[in-house]
């Protein structure tokens, strides 16, 4: 599924859910990971989430920010988070949400990568939905100009709280008002 959603106040989101076809995985040069306690009451199929930000509100407004859950029931009690890291800064070619005049590179670069696993370990750690497993953030982007911490974790947080949604039974128009009550 992938969704292109103008939002309220010229905001502007592009969500896949379980769609390869954006290729922007990173190539692994390092990876940050943290293992938390696992809700094993709950079980949850191999899922993978991506949205990309644009967000009119100050110059750090873009953030592309992808994961992908994968259970595993031998890591008993625990779900490891990890992401993946690359500040290699290849140009992103793709049609992107940024500002026109502000350069999309792909990967996930050190400072955005420590933000991105320290807000989904919050986030998880609040709401303690994901069995045992892996969350891997695999995928991203980000603006020369205008990016920032604070929009990656709020992007974090939006793709943790859409993977916990029963997707397949809701209509674009639902999806797009639950984001637009996240931001």
């Amino acid at each position: 599924m992938n969704l292109f959603m103008n939002l309220k106040n010229f905001k502007k989101c592009r969500l896949w859910i379980n769609d390869t076809t954006h290729g922007i995985e990173i190539k692994l040069q390092n990876k940050v990971e943290k293992s938390i306690v696992a809700n094993t009451t709950k079980s949850m199929d191999t899922i993978k989430v991506a949205i990309e930000l644009a967000l009119p509100k100050n110059a750090s407004n873009y953030a592309l920010i992808g994961f992908e859950y994968v259970p595993n029931k031998t890591v008993q009690n625990k779900t490891i988070v990890s992401v993946c890291l690359n500040n290699e800064l290849r140009d992103y070619d793709n049609q992107t949400l940024a500002k026109i005049d502000d350069k999309v590179v792909m990967g996930i670069c050190n400072e955005y990568g420590d933000s991105i696993l320290e807000s989904a370990i919050e986030y998880i750690n609040s709401i303690g939905v994901f069995p045992p497993g892996e969350v891997i953030f695999n995928i991203g982007a980000h603006a020369e100009c205008g990016s920032s911490r604070a929009i990656f974790e709020k992007a974090t947080e939006i793709i943790l709280m859409i993977s916990q949604f029963d997707l397949e039974n809701m209509t674009n128009e639902v999806i797009q008002k639950e984001i637009e009550l996240l931001l």
